[in-house]
């Protein structure tokens, strides 16, 4: 038996041992003067307490004070040296304190004896409770000898963590070890368990070891063929290592296999490990590691990496596939408390191209996911007005097979600053406003195939020839970088004009600076240009200036109706005006020209391969323009304490915008861009947009100076979308949870979100419906494409939940990835049915497992791989 198995089962017996030893070394104190009191008859005091002072004389067995009390009555016999409490009986020693319906204490044999009393319909009731150092356990009747240390208790139930145990007699010698008779340990909360394991004898050596005789697990009290004929395990306190239970299965396509076996090791409270793999016999494995990581007050974070090698079919068929895929994954926080003025997080997201494809999850979505992000960033705050970032960031797609890397991303940026104000000034002026601010960044990226990296040394085998053809793909590989920097300085400020106006003047100026620049030339041999890197530091600049304002109009339409009584109409336009030079003009310097074998002159930027691009081409004399529309009503509705005006949001925004470039020589007007969004009966999402071109095209597509107004239309549709989404439930029914989940729980909870069930909300559904239209020129080039999905869940009962996630492609009509969940609560057990009933990933799982995080390892499984439906 495994040693993680083993300590699941007899980690709690051993905590429930070391209660027992503290809960149960008693040492009373007795009190010379009070038994001198009562030397020669018996005395009967009810609802006393009584409290023994200590006797400076002589020196008792008891070193703490004792106080003891009972409900009913208290019988103190000095003649048999015994004290008996009735009803609701408590003794209070040092740390411990022990409740009973009646306890008897022997002063003579330094005994203490408890047990429960029979009520008014004969059941046994007032059970002896013991509490100590936040350990409590209840038992039928409990006998202790303060002198000898020995004592011996009987029908014991004891709570674990998430365990409970269940004894039906234990011992305690002099020399601290326990001997258990019919032991059970389970994570059923009832008197009566569904399950447990249990064992005859159970030795246990405190802060040593355990030592078992024959173990079983015992279902609805029906013994099963699971069993050990014996045990020798570690009991340490703290984290514990041990063996993960591997997981059984067969497929035809890959064969018996074992799936997420390995061990666990538990080294302390700041860090763990778990080293796991995935055997089949058709040749495929699979390899993880997992590490959580924790620092109180400083960071947290977990590390998860997997490698697979993978054979699909049989590995002596020449159709069989075989390829190796790999994911990492790390993620990091800091509190943001540790280290005041800085931060640093992680958040990386990394795979193989086919990773997801075969080894990706459906129920999470990973299998569906083809895009990969990861950021690594550090912060810090220099001074009052700096802030200093470095990233690193990687952006995958699987798709095209393509990786964009920023190694790294350095910005430093200066918060707004006023240099014309004068806080000793008394007024102020409309210089006082206006504000400077700087960013400046570095970038250093590559854009790279999955075989950018790999390379093989070819020519002779010599170490010399070897090292020169690597050094020279190195260098072809570092010429793939793009590397440069920017700063840009926006000045700006903002005043009223005319009361209603805002205005928001602006100029902003960028810097770029680049190791290297491009140069064309014409080759007169081969009559093409050629494109040449020169490896020149290379700077630029250009400006721009801006201008804006806007204002609020309301309009307020009243209403003498029985319910609607006002109409509210908020409109905000808006114009801005920009204008930014030519600075393809020579007297720039940033464009030259070469003449192709036509005679034709290109003009092309220096700039142009710069990472941050250069300056611009095309002199630009903007004006835009954008309308925003609000509209809400003021209802009347009646409520518990009468008539209340009630506000209803019938459209939360609707922005038209575009516009009109002055010294563009044709086409001067942009396409006019329409986007709308509100709710509908506070259940129904609606975004929408829409694109109009104010221009015509001719037969070929092309875009002519010729207005649709021609021909009594605002614009040419271009494109247009409308989503609409909604998310139903019933109302979620209030229980109050009377055992409050412990932190590892809601820890496993947080890690497997897919493994926990809500069964106090009956039902749940999600409903998205997407049209998106798009028109860019010519009719051939029409699409439309129309998509519902759809999620949810229905708990039948309140055992029995349902879950669902699917989709309709309603331009091909064909479902998207369907998966399906049936849950059964079994009290402590549950029943999880997983189902793909078709596509790529057809599949179903049925596990039949313990809910405690403690014993996650005893379960049944049965899978249908998604291998296995492949044609």
């Amino acid at each position: 038996m495994h040693t993680t198995f083993i300590k699941k089962f007899f980690f709690p017996v051993c905590l429930l041992i070391t209660a027992i030893n503290s809960s149960y070394a008693f040492k009373i104190r007795t009190n010379t003067a009070f038994l001198s009191k009562y030397a020669n008859d018996t005395v009967i005091r009810k609802d006393s307490i009584i409290k023994p002072a200590p006797s400076p004389a002589k020196k008792s067995f008891i070193d703490e004070k004792v106080t003891y009390s009972a409900e009913d009555s208290m019988i103190i016999d000095k003649e048999s040296k015994k004290a008996y409490l009735y009803n609701h009986a408590v003794v209070v020693y040092g740390d411990m304190k022990l409740t009973a319906g009646y306890i008897e204490i022997d002063f003579g044999k330094n005994m203490i004896y408890s047990k429960g009393i029979k009520d008014s319909l004969g059941k046994i009731v007032q059970r002896p409770v013991s509490e100590q150092a936040g350990e409590k356990f209840t038992a039928g009747e409990i006998t202790y000898n303060f002198k000898t240390k020995k004592g011996k208790i009987k029908d014991v139930i004891t709570q674990q963590g998430e365990g409970y145990i269940h004894g039906g007699g234990i011992k305690k010698d002099s020399t601290n070890m326990f001997n258990v008779a019919h032991g059970k340990y389970t994570t059923c909360n009832l008197d009566h368990p569904h399950f447990y394991i249990g064992a005859k004898k159970i030795k246990v050596i405190p802060e040593d070891k355990i030592i078992t005789g024959p173990a079983q697990l015992v279902i609805m009290d029906v013994p099963t063929p699971l069993a050990v004929p014996f045990g020798f395990f570690p009991n340490k306190k703290g984290r514990a290592s041990g063996i993960i239970i591997p997981t059984y299965g067969n497929s035809t396509t890959m064969g018996y296999n074992l799936q997420n076996g390995g061990y666990y090791f538990g080294n302390n409270e700041h860090v763990d490990l778990s080293l796991t793999g995935n055997a089949y016999t058709n040749g495929s494995y699979g390899l993880m590691a997992l590490s959580n990581y924790k620092l109180r007050y400083q960071y947290n974070g977990v590390v998860n990496l997997k490698y697979y090698y993978n054979i699909n079919g049989n590995p002596l068929f020449s159709t069989t596939t075989r390829g190796s895929n790999y994911s990492i994954v790390w993620r990091h926080t800091q509190d943001t408390k540790s280290h005041p003025g800085s931060s640093f997080s992680a958040n990386v997201n990394m795979a193989s191209t086919l990773n997801n494809k075969y080894n990706g999850d459906v129920a999470s979505g990973q299998y569906n996911t083809n895009t990969l992000q990861s950021n690594v960033s550090y912060s810090k705050r220099l001074g009052s007005n700096f802030n200093f970032s470095a990233n690193a960031m990687q952006s995958q797609n699987n798709i095209i097979q393509q990786t964009n890397y920023d190694l790294p991303n350095l910005a430093l940026t200066m918060n707004r600053i006023y240099p014309f104000k004068n806080d000793k000034r008394v007024g102020n002026h409309w210089y006082d406003k206006i504000g400077i601010s700087a960013t400046a960044n570095a970038k250093n990226t590559l854009t790279r195939k999955d075989t950018t990296f790999s390379y093989k040394v070819k020519g002779p085998s010599t170490s010399e020839t070897a090292n020169d053809s690597i050094t020279k793909t190195k260098d072809s590989l570092m010429s793939k970088f793009k590397n440069g920097a920017q700063l840009n300085i926006p000045i700006s400020t903002s005043f009223n004009l005319f009361k209603y106006f805002i205005l928001n003047p602006a100029i902003n100026t960028s810097t770029f600076l680049y190791p290297s620049t491009t140069q064309e030339t014409y080759n007169a041999a081969k009559k093409v240009i050629q494109t040449e890197i020169v490896n020149k530091p290379g700077i630029a600049a250009q400006y721009s200036f801006s201008t804006g304002f806007k204002t609020l109009l309301y309009g307020n339409y009243m209403f003498r109706s029985r319910r609607l009584k006002q109409i509210r109409h908020v409109i905000t336009p808006a114009i801005n005006l920009s204008y930014t030079p030519d600075f393809s003009e020579s007297q720039y310097g940033y464009y030259k020209k070469v003449q192709d074998s036509t005679g034709k002159i290109h003009q092309y930027s220096t700039f142009q391969n710069g990472i941050f691009g250069g300056p611009s081409q095309s002199e630009q004399s903007i004006i835009g323009f954008s309308l925003n529309n609000t509209l809400e009503a003021k209802v009347k509705k009646q409520s518990d304490t009468g008539s209340v005006i009630k506000k209803v949001v019938l459209i939360q925004a609707l922005t038209i915008s575009g516009n009109y470039n002055a010294a563009a020589k044709t086409n001067n007007w942009s396409p006019i861009s329409i986007a709308g969004r509100t709710q509908l009966f506070k259940l129904l999402n609606v975004n929408s947009s829409a694109t109009l071109n104010p221009y015509q095209i001719n037969g070929e597509g092309q875009q002519i100076q010729k207005f649709e107004w021609a021909n009594n239309k605002i614009g040419r549709l271009t494109a247009a979308n409308l989503a609409l989404s909604a998310n139903l439930k019933s109302k979620k029914k209030t229980k109050k949870n009377n055992s409050p989940a412990q932190s590892d729980e809601l820890d496993y909870i947080r890690t497997h979100p897919n493994a926990y069930i809500d069964f106090n909300v009956p039902w749940v559904l999600n409903l998205a419906y997407n049209i998106t239209y798009s028109n860019p020129a010519l009719v051939a080039q029409k699409s439309l494409t129309q998509a519902i999905s759809f999620s949810g869940s229905l708990t039948v009962t309140k055992k029995w939940n349902i879950n669902m996630n699917s989709g309709i492609d309603l331009k091909t009509n064909k479902l998207s990835t369907t998966s399906m969940s049936i849950s059964r609560d079994l009290h402590c057990w549950q029943m999880l049915f997983t189902w793909v009933p078709f596509g790529p990933r057809q599949s179903y799982m049925l596990t039949l497992n313990v809910k405690s995080s403690l014993l996650q390892d005893l379960r049944i499984q049965k899978k249908g791989y998604w291998q296995d439906y492949q044609q």
